[in-house]
C-alpha cells in the first residue's frame, strides 16, 4: 500500500504538524511505504537535517516550493480570504510544478493523508481515498462556518477529499460529514521522551536544575507554544503582572513574534524554541501546565505535560479533547483572567490542590495516547480505507 503525507512546510520547522508526521514515520509498518511531500516553507528551523534525514530514512521525500507567505501574525478574516481566494498560493504551487514528472511521482499513490487540505488541488480525479484533517487548515471549523465559506472551500480547495481524520473534540461532527472514509484518533506522545521526574524511566536523563529543584518549594507554571496572542499570551502576560511571584515561576518555551516582549519580561523565565529533547527536561521541571489557548484544534503540547506528570489548567476551548483526564490530572477554566488569576493564588497558597499521582497519570497517558498506539489505530484505518476503496473499484 502507497501512502502520501502532504504538509505545508519544511519538516525541520519542528512544530506539531511536523511531529506528528515524524511520529507516525517512526511506527510506520514495513509494508507500507510512505512518500512525504513537504516545503520549502518556514518560520524558524528547530530540528537538524541530520535528525530529519535520520527520523524518515525508510521513506520517500518529495520537496516543493511553496508560494505562500509565512505571516508573523495569525491574519484575520478578510485577510484569509484574500489570501485563500485571490492570492491563491497553493493554485501557484500545483502551476509551478503542472505536467512535470514531479507532479506525476506525488500522484501515483493509493492514499492521501493531507496535514494541510487545501493540497488536496494536487489529486484531481484521482479516484483514491484523499484524508482531509484538522492539523492545521482545520476542515471541521471550516464545516462550522457559514454556507457560503463551506461553499467557497469545498469549490477552490476540498472538492476532491472524500474522507476525514477527525479529532475527539469535534466527534460531534462525525455523522454530518458524507464522507466516505472517516475516523476519530487523537494525536500521541512520545512516553519515551515525555516521562515524570524521578520515575526511572530512563535512568541517564539529566534532570533540568536537579539540584535547585530539591530545595525551591516555588510552584513552577509553564507555557509552551507558538508565542502569539491566541495561545493565550494575551492573558498570560496581564496575568503575571497581577500575581505575586514570592512563591511562583512563570516559564515559557516557544517562539514567535511576541518573543521580544517575552525576552524583556524580568517576571518570565524565558527559554526560548527549543529540541523535545530539552523541552521534556523543562516539563520534568515544573509542576503547572498553563495553557488558556483559544487556538487549538488539539494541543499536542498538553499531552506532553500530561505524560511529563504535569497538573494541566486550560481553557474551555479545549473541552472535548482530553475530557478523560478532567477531576485527576486537569482542569478547564473559562478565558477570564480574574478567574484564572484566583484559581492560580489558591494553588500557590495551597500546593495540596494540585497533588495527585504521576506515575498513574504517566501509565494512562502511556497506555491509550503512546504514539506506538496512537499510530497502530492510524494504520489500521488507512489499510481499511484502502480495501474498502479496492472493493468499491
Amino acid at each position: 500500500m502507497r501512502l502520501t503525507f502532504f504538509l505545508f512546510t519544511d519538516i525541520r520547522t519542528g512544530r506539531g504538524t511536523e511531529n506528528v508526521a515524524l511520529n507516525l514515520v517512526k511506527y510506520k509498518p514495513r509494508d507500507i511505504e510512505l512518500t512525504i511531500v513537504y516545503t520549502d516553507g518556514f518560520d524558524k528551523l528547530r530540528l537538524s537535517e541530520e535528525y530529519v534525514m535520520k527520523m524518515t530514512a525508510s521513506c520517500k521525500k518529495i520537496k516543493i516550493h511553496t508560494h505562500n507567505i509565512f505571516n508573523k501574525s495569525r491574519p484575520n478574516f478578510f485577510k484569509r480570504i484574500y489570501r485563500d481566494f485571490i492570492k491563491r498560493p497553493v493554485y501557484k504551487d500545483l502551476k509551478a510544478i503542472r505536467g512535470s514528472t514531479l507532479l506525476a511521482k506525488i500522484q501515483q499513490t493509493d492514499i492521501v493523508y493531507l496535514f494541510h487540505n487545501k493540497y488536496a488541488i494536487f489529486f484531481n480525479n484521482a479516484n483514491i481515498p484523499i484524508i482531509g484533517t484538522d492539523h492545521t487548515d482545520s476542515i471541521s471549523e471550516i464545516f462550522k462556518s457559514s454556507w457560503i465559506i463551506k461553499k467557497l472551500y469545498s469549490e477552490f480547495y476540498f472538492r476532491n477529499i472524500n474522507g476525514v481524520h477527525l479529532f475527539p473534540k469535534y466527534n460531534h461532527l462525525y455523522n454530518k460529514f458524507k464522507l466516505k472514509y472517516k475516523m476519530v484518533l487523537p494525536n500521541g506522545v512520545d512516553c519515551n521522551l515525555f516521562f515524570p521526574r524521578n520515575s526511572n524511566i530512563r535512568k541517564n536523563v539529566m534532570e533540568v536544575k536537579k539540584e535547585d529543584s530539591e530545595i525551591n518549594d516555588r510552584i513552577k507554571f509553564l507555557f509552551v507554544g507558538g508565542l502569539v496572542p491566541q495561545k493565550g499570551l494575551d492573558i498570560i502576560l496581564p496575568l503575571i503582572e497581577k500575581i505575586d511571584l514570592k512563591n511562583a515561576e512563570f516559564h515559557i518555551v516557544g517562539s514567535g513574534p511576541m518573543e521580544e516582549i517575552i525576552k524583556s519580561n524580568k517576571k518570565i523565565i524565558y527559554h526560548g524554541g527549543i529540541d523535545n529533547e530539552k523541552l521534556s527536561l523543562i516539563y520534568r521541571d515544573c509542576d503547572v501546565f498553563l495553557y488558556p489557548t483559544r487556538g487549538d484544534s488539539f494541543g499536542l503540547v498538553i499531552l506532553e505535560a500530561l505524560s511529563s506528570g504535569l497538573y494541566v489548567i486550560t481553557s474551555d476551548y479545549m473541552r472535548g479533547t482530553f475530557d478523560d483526564f478532567e477531576g485527576r490530572y486537569l482542569e478547564y477554566i473559562p478565558l477570564d483572567i480574574e478567574i484564572i488569576k484566583t484559581r492560580i493564588e489558591r494553588i500557590i497558597k495551597n500546593k495540596e490542590l494540585i497533588s495527585h499521582d504521576k506515575m498513574e497519570e504517566y501509565k494512562y497517558v502511556k497506555e491509550h495516547y503512546d504514539w506506538e498506539v496512537i499510530a497502530n489505530n492510524f494504520y489500521s484505518h488507512m489499510r481499511e480505507f484502502y480495501n474498502e476503496n479496492l472493493i468499491s473499484k
